[in-house]
């Protein structure tokens, strides 16, 4: 599944200056923090450890691609995630995070990132490959664990760390 995300990454490049995820830099956002303190980000782990570690394995399709914010001014390129289960875990993590005062800004869509686009070279032609790609079928895969990520921002692009992994529950 990988090797698709990375050959659509090739054609939308052609498309767009994009700063592409790397393949094993791929991953779907739960929940996005923004700079936390390590006070903080224990409250973070116990508030997401006692409720994730008993939430049982589930599958996610990867299916179609899509531009945020829109087509007129695109920032980023995203592959969607289907699942029902992405978005209950938002929605709890979401309300437990709340008595923190953590709150997102945006509204939670289910994705993919595929890349940062930096300027459109050719518009057309992104519309082209963004048509091409709507609806096509990713592949799936198997949830079986859940990262607390550190992502440092660098001019050649974020650096991933994993903090603290969250083992879901087999089915």
């Amino acid at each position: 599944m990988r090797e698709k995300l990375t050959a659509i990454q090739a054609e939308l490049g052609k498309s767009a200056t994009i700063k592409f995820v790397e393949k094993e830099n791929l991953h779907i956002t739960l929940f996005f923090f923004g700079e936390v303190g390590d006070k903080k980000l224990k409250e973070i782990k116990e508030i997401a450890s006692t409720w994730i570690n008993t939430f049982p394995r589930f599958w996610v399709r990867l299916r179609g691609i899509g531009v945020f914010p829109d087509l007129s001014y695109v920032r980023v390129v995203w592959v969607g995630a289907e699942a029902p289960e992405l978005k209950e875990l938002h929605q709890t993590l979401a309300q437990r995070f709340q008595q923190l005062g953590l709150h997102e800004d945006k509204p939670f869509v289910p994705h993919l990132t595929l890349g940062r686009v930096k300027r459109v070279i050719d518009r057309e032609n992104l519309k082209m490959v963004l048509n091409k790609f709507r609806t096509f079928e990713f592949g799936e895969f198997e949830v079986n664990e859940i990262k607390l990520k550190k992502s440092t921002l660098t001019p050649h692009g974020p650096i991933y760390e994993d903090i603290f992994k969250f083992q879901l529950q087999p089915v």
